[in-house]
C-alpha cells in the first residue's frame, strides 16, 4: 500500500508542476506565482498582480460560498463588470490616448443590480439609445416574452469610429460569463445565441455583425476542451487572458481602483460560509426521530 500511495503522490505532484509550467508558459512575467528551482515551493508575488484580477478569479473559482446568494452573487456581478471593462480595453487599450477612447461597455446581465433597467424590453431600448444599433420591437400583450433575465448576454461592448461618427456598422463584442465549476462554464458555451435572441425579441443586434465571448474565472488546461469551447462559445476568456488584459491594458490608477474593488470581493469569497441553522435543526430533528 505504501508503494501505491507513494506512486500516486508522485503522479499528482508531477501533474501539478506540469500545470504550473503551462500557466507560466502562457502568462510569462504576468504569472503572479513563482516556482522554486527544485519545484517544491510555489510563492505568490503580489507585485506582479497590481489589479488583483488573478487573485479575484482564483478566489471565485475555489470559494465555498454559494454563488447564487450573498456574498457570492455580488462577486459574480462584479466579475461581469470586470469582463465588460477588460473587453473595452481590448478595443481601446488605456495606454492609447484617452481623447481617442470611443469604446464603451454595458452590463446587461440579470439581475439588474442598478446597472440596467429591470425589464428586458426597457433594457433593449436603453441599449439602442446608447449604441444606435440595437433596434428591437418586442412583442406586446399576450404575445409578449418574459420581461426578466438576460437570455445569455451578460456584457455588451462596442467601439465608435470617432466621436462624431454615429453611423451603424461598428464592431460589437457580446459576452456570456460563467462562474461555476468546469461543467457549468462548459455547458454555457451554447447559450450565447445572437440569432435566437433576435428572433425572440423581434429585432437586430448589429447590422455589421459581432463577436461572441465566453468568460470564466477558471483555467482551461485541456486543449480539446479549449478547442470545443472556442468552436461553440466564441472567444474564450480564462483567468490567464483576463489577467493579461488587466495588467497590460489598464492605467495604473485603474489597476489601483480595481484592486480595491476586487479586494473587497476576495475577502468575502475567502471567508468560510455561514452555517445554515435551519439545515442544522433539520439534521438534529432527524437524529432525534431515529432515536
Amino acid at each position: 500500500e505504501w508503494a501505491e500511495e507513494d506512486d500516486a503522490r508522485e503522479t499528482a505532484v508531477g501533474q501539478a508542476i506540469g500545470e504550473f509550467e503551462r500557466r507560466l508558459k502562457y502568462s510569462g512575467q504576468l504569472y503572479p506565482f513563482e516556482l522554486s528551482s527544485d519545484k517544491q515551493l510555489l510563492s505568490y508575488k503580489p507585485e506582479k498582480a497590481l489589479s488583483r484580477v488573478y487573485e479575484f478569479c482564483l478566489a471565485l473559482s475555489i470559494t465555498r460560498q454559494s454563488l447564487t446568494a450573498n456574498p457570492g452573487c455580488q462577486a459574480v456581478r462584479e466579475f461581469e463588470r470586470l469582463v465588460g471593462r477588460l473587453l473595452k480595453s481590448l478595443l481601446h487599450p488605456s495606454a492609447s490616448k484617452p481623447s481617442d477612447d470611443c469604446a464603451e461597455w454595458y452590463r446587461s446581465g440579470a439581475p439588474s443590480d442598478g446597472d440596467r433597467p429591470t425589464r428586458m424590453s426597457a433594457m433593449l431600448l436603453e441599449l439602442n439609445a446608447k449604441t444606435n444599433e440595437w433596434q428591437f420591437s418586442p412583442a406586446e400583450g399576450i404575445e409578449a416574452q418574459p420581461e426578466e433575465g438576460d437570455d445569455g448576454i451578460d456584457v455588451v461592448v462596442w467601439k465608435w469610429f470617432g466621436a462624431s461618427d454615429n453611423r451603424i456598422g461598428k464592431p460589437f463584442l457580446i459576452a456570456q460569463c460563467a462562474c461555476g465549476d468546469d461543467n457549468y462554464w462548459f455547458s454555457k458555451r451554447h447559450e450565447l445565441n445572437p440569432t435566437g435572441f433576435q428572433k425572440k425579441w423581434g429585432g437586430t443586434i448589429s447590422f455589421a455583425g459581432l463577436l461572441r465571448c465566453l468568460a470564466t474565472p477558471r483555467h482551461i488546461p485541456h486543449a480539446g476542451v479549449w478547442r470545443e469551447g472556442t468552436s461553440d462559445g466564441g472567444i474564450l476568456l480564462d483567468r490567464i487572458r483576463l489577467n493579461w488584459l488587466a495588467e497590460t491594458s489598464l492605467h495604473t490608477d485603474e489597476q489601483t481602483e480595481w484592486s480595491g474593488r476586487l479586494g473587497i470581493q476576495i475577502e468575502r469569497l475567502n471567508k468560510a460560509p455561514e452555517p445554515n441553522i435551519n439545515s442544522a435543526k433539520r439534521r438534529v430533528g432527524r437524529r432525534r426521530t431515529r432515536r
